[in-house]
C-alpha cells in the first residue's frame, strides 16, 4: 500500500510539472526553466510557432509552443528560423536550452554537475560566452563517429566558443527514457502532421516493374527501397498480395498501400512496463520522419496462420537512436492492399551503438 502511495505521489508530482503555471510543457525541465523565469502568457503563443518576445540578462530567449499545444522548447537565442530550415538538427534546440540553464540563477550550480556527469565539455569559451555574440559569428557542426558533436562558433577566424557533447538522445532532449517514452506515446495519440508522401520517381519509359535503389542497414535484408509496377493505371506501388514481399516492404516503408490499416501497438517501456495504443499505421511513420527517423525494413517469413512478420528499424543517426518495431501482418490486411489492422511491439530510444545485427533475430512480439 505505502509503495501505491508513493507511486500516485510521484505521478501527481510529474502531472503538475508538466502542467505548470496553466501551460502544457513537453518536459520536466522546461517546466523547471519556465518556473526560474517566471515567464508570463505562454499559452497566448499560437501553436507551431516560436518567439522571441522574452529576455534574460538583455538576451532574446528562444520559446516554441507545438502543434499539440505543448511548451516544446525554452533556450538562448541562437539559431533563427531560416538557418533551422536550411540544415535542421537536434543540437539547436539542446544547445540554446544548456546554456540558458548554465547562467540561470537557483540553476547553473546544479546544470554544471549534471554537464559535468553528462560529458559536456566548453573545450574553448563557457556557458557565458553568447551574451557577447553579435549576430557575426559563423557555426560549425561536426559529428565524431557517430558518437559526438563537436560545436564550434568563430569570429574573423578566432574561435570563440567550443562545446563538445555525446550524441545521446536523453541528453539532446533533457529528459530520461521514462519521460521520453511517455512523450512518444503522448505525441503519437495526438500527431497531426499529415501521412507520408512517397518521393518523386523518374520512371523508365520501358519496362513493367521498377525499385528505388534504397539503402541498407546493419544488414542486406533490411532496406527501404520501394517497389512499383505499370498496368493500365500507370506507375504504382505494387500492393497485391501475389507479391508479397514487396508489397509489405512497400507497406511498412511507405506507411499506406490502396488503404493504411490500424496499428495496434505496444509500446515496451523502461522497468518492464508496457503501453498500449491504436492508431492508423501511416501516422506512426509520419510522426518519425517528422522526428529525423529513416525506416528500414526486413521480410522475415509467414507463420503457420499465415501472418506475415517483419522487423522495422527507424534509424536516427543525428540523435543516436532507434526505435525498433516487430510487426504481425495478417493475409486478409495484405489481400486489402493495406486495409485491416496489423500489431506491432516497439522498443524506444535504443542507442544506435548498442544496436547490432542480432536485432533481425528478436521477434517475440507477445512478451
Amino acid at each position: 500500500m505505502l509503495r501505491g502511495s508513493i507511486f500516485i505521489t510521484l505521478l501527481l508530482a510529474y502531472t503538475v510539472s508538466l502542467y505548470a503555471d496553466g501551460n502544457v510543457y513537453s518536459t520536466k525541465r522546461l517546466s523547471e526553466i519556465a518556473g526560474l523565469l517566471s515567464l508570463p502568457r505562454l499559452d497566448t503563443l499560437a501553436r507551431g510557432r516560436s518567439t522571441q518576445a522574452y529576455l534574460y540578462k538583455e538576451h532574446p530567449l528562444s520559446i516554441r509552443r507545438g502543434l499539440s499545444g505543448e511548451i516544446e522548447h525554452i533556450g538562448l537565442f541562437l539559431f533563427n528560423d531560416e538557418f533551422r530550415r536550411q540544415s535542421a538538427s537536434p543540437v539547436y534546440d539542446f544547445l540554446e536550452r544548456e546554456l540558458l540553464e548554465l547562467n540561470l540563477e537557483g540553476r547553473s550550480e546544479e546544470r554544471t554537475f549534471r554537464s559535468e556527469n553528462e560529458k559536456i565539455t566548453f573545450v574553448t569559451g563557457n556557458a557565458r560566452t553568447p551574451f557577447s555574440f553579435d549576430g557575426t559569428e559563423s557555426f560549425s557542426e561536426e559529428r565524431i563517429d557517430m558518437k559526438a558533436y563537436r560545436i564550434t562558433w568563430e569570429r574573423e577566424g578566432k574561435t570563440l566558443l567550443r562545446i563538445s557533447f555525446d550524441m545521446d538522445i536523453e541528453l539532446l532532449a533533457g529528459a530520461g527514457a521514462p519521460e521520453l517514452e511517455e512523450r512518444f506515446v503522448r505525441h503519437l495519440d495526438q500527431y497531426s502532421g499529415g501521412i507520408v508522401v512517397p518521393p518523386a520517381i523518374i520512371f523508365p519509359e520501358h519496362g513493367r516493374s521498377f525499385s528505388t535503389p534504397g539503402n541498407s542497414f546493419l544488414i542486406d535484408e533490411m532496406r527501404n527501397g520501394l517497389y512499383y509496377e505499370h498496368d493500365e493505371r500507370g506507375w504504382h506501388l505494387v500492393s497485391s498480395e501475389k507479391k508479397p514481399t514487396w508489397a509489405i516492404s512497400n507497406l511498412m516503408l511507405a506507411g499506406a498501400l490502396e488503404d493504411t490499416p490500424l496499428l495496434h501497438l505496444t509500446i515496451d517501456k523502461y522497468g518492464y512496463a508496457s503501453d498500449t495504443l491504436t492508431v492508423p499505421y501511416n501516422r506512426l511513420i509520419a510522426m518519425c520522419r517528422a522526428d529525423g527517423c529513416i525506416p528500414y525494413f526486413a521480410h522475415k517469413g509467414q507463420t503457420a496462420e499465415g501472418e506475415h512478420t517483419g522487423t522495422l528499424l527507424l534509424v536516427n543517426r543525428s540523435s543516436g537512436y532507434v526505435h525498433m518495431l516487430l510487426v504481425r501482418i495478417p493475409a486478409a490486411t495484405l489481400a486489402s492492399r493495406g486495409g485491416g489492422a496489423i500489431s506491432g511491439r516497439i522498443y524506444l530510444y535504443i542507442p544506435m551503438h548498442n544496436v547490432s545485427d542480432q536485432y533481425f533475430n528478436f521477434t517475440n512480439i507477445n512478451k
